[in-house]
């Protein structure tokens, strides 16, 4: 169980880093679904802030909805 949770965050942080260096959407979305199952896991298990790790999927969705529809373009 421990090995997915690191496969999990290493695929969305993996994915994070070469989607922001691209600019890429589409690799910060598969950032955000590879890390649910983590956000999850913060959710359901903490009862301190460590919940607000659970929004990382909802603010790596807006960055991605705000790199594809609002033509965002760094140069």
């Amino acid at each position: 169980m421990l090995t997915l949770f690191y496969l999990s965050l290493a695929v969305s942080v993996g994915a994070l880093l070469v989607g922001l260096t691209r600019l890429s959407w589409l690799l910060i979305c598969v950032s955000a679904v590879a890390s649910l199952p983590l956000a999850l896991y913060f959710l359901v298990g903490a009862n301190n802030t460590y919940q607000l790790i659970a929004l990382t999927p909802v603010v790596l969705l807006m960055l991605a909805f705000f790199l594809r529809f609002l033509k965002i373009k760094i140069v």
